[in-house]
């Protein structure tokens, strides 16, 4: 199985900004918190490999997650940085429907390109391997569930689990609970 995790949450995230990836910020406290309630449902999991983007707020989510799998460092993988808002970037994100991070924004990365910049990288990384970890962003992981659903009418928040079947690379499932997670995951083995 892959699992795609949105990192914890961050000050930007808590106050509601719009956090691309030209905006490197930590984990807050509580994004502390939550990734260390996420990694409990993975501890002692052996993944073949934890990939993260190079951002440190997904950084410091997959460490605290492979720690807790006792795995060795994430590999960092830029595929999986997330989108480039442009001039939204650093703005409030209150007011906006869902569907508007999903569109085409000028000056800012294309959301179709997006979407196949991720997929590729999944399609490259299951070919070495079925069992996976990737931690993320909300807009690059909403933007594979919202072509694989084709809908808006769903949130990701701060460490969000999505289950990707490792051979169709189809969404299995997401939002998943850590008990949800460790049925999976046990099934998996």
């Amino acid at each position: 199985m892959i699992f795609l995790v949105r990192h914890g949450q961050t000050d930007w995230n808590k106050n509601h900004v719009i956090q691309g990836q030209h905006t490197d910020v930590p984990l807050n406290e509580t994004g502390i918190q939550q990734a260390k309630d996420r990694a409990k449902a993975f501890k002692d999991f052996k993944f073949d490999k934890i990939y993260t983007s190079p951002l440190k707020r997904a950084k410091q989510t997959a460490q605290i997650i492979a720690e807790a799998c006792g795995m060795e460092e994430p590999v960092e993988d830029v595929r999986f940085i997330e989108r480039d808002f442009g001039p939204i970037d650093g703005t409030k994100s209150t007011g906006h429907p869902l569907k508007f991070y999903f569109e085409d924004i000028d000056g800012a990365e294309n959301e179709e390109d997006l979407f196949i910049r991720i997929r590729e990288a999944l399609e490259d990384l299951s070919q070495s391997s079925k069992n996976f970890l990737v931690v993320s962003h909300g807009g690059i992981i909403g933007s594979y569930v919202w072509h694989k659903l084709n809908r808006d009418d769903f949130s990701l928040v701060n460490t969000a689990v999505v289950a990707v079947d490792p051979e169709t690379l189809d969404l299995v499932d997401f939002n998943l609970t850590n008990e949800e997670i460790q049925n999976y995951l046990s099934n998996s083995n």
